[in-house]
């Protein structure tokens, strides 16, 4: 298996994991692409699980359709992550999520409609990458740049990352 499928599988069991899903819960697999999580859940849900994929792109939900072969359990929306429309309130038991929030330019509002969506009780498992990459490897470099013409403009850049900088008129 290619290091990238063993990453994804890495990341669909954790955010499963995460997820405590129990036999017959409804799951909301926002933003699900292929579908990577959601399948993978139908199999630790049971005969009354279900499954809600959701993605902005029709494209992708046709895909996962075709995957899911009619399985009644499954459902398909088109929704971004921050307006759910479609999706009634307290109706799923958990969201799940990975690789999503980081493309929202709002994600209070996506997690106001995770929290919509979710019965009383219900759990939120989600994979976001955080960046630390500045600070872990390069804490006075740029993304690898360290000495270099630029010094003055990747000052400034860190200084925005580590919010240090002033406001001035």
């Amino acid at each position: 298996m290619s290091q990238l499928r063993l990453e994804l599988a890495a990341f669909r069991d954790g955010v499963l994991e995460g997820a405590g899903l129990a036999a017959g819960d409804v799951v909301l697999d926002v933003g699900c692409g292929t579908g990577l999580i959601g399948f993978d859940a139908l199999d630790r849900l049971g005969p009354d699980g279900r499954v809600i994929f959701s993605n902005v792109s029709l494209d992708v939900l046709d895909e996962c359709r075709r995957t899911a072969s009619g399985d009644g359990r499954c459902s398909f929306v088109i929704a971004s992550a921050d307006d759910l429309v479609g999706i009634a309130d307290a109706s799923v038991d958990v969201v799940t999520t990975r690789l999503v929030l980081i493309y929202s330019d709002r994600k209070a509002a996506a997690f106001a409609e995770f929290f919509r969506v979710l019965r009383p009780g219900g759990r939120i498992s989600l994979f976001e990458p955080i960046n630390r990459f500045v600070e872990r490897l390069r804490p006075d470099g740029l993304f690898g740049i360290g000495n270099s013409p630029v010094n003055d403009l990747i000052a400034k850049v860190a200084d925005v990352y580590r919010g240090t900088t002033k406001e001035t008129t």
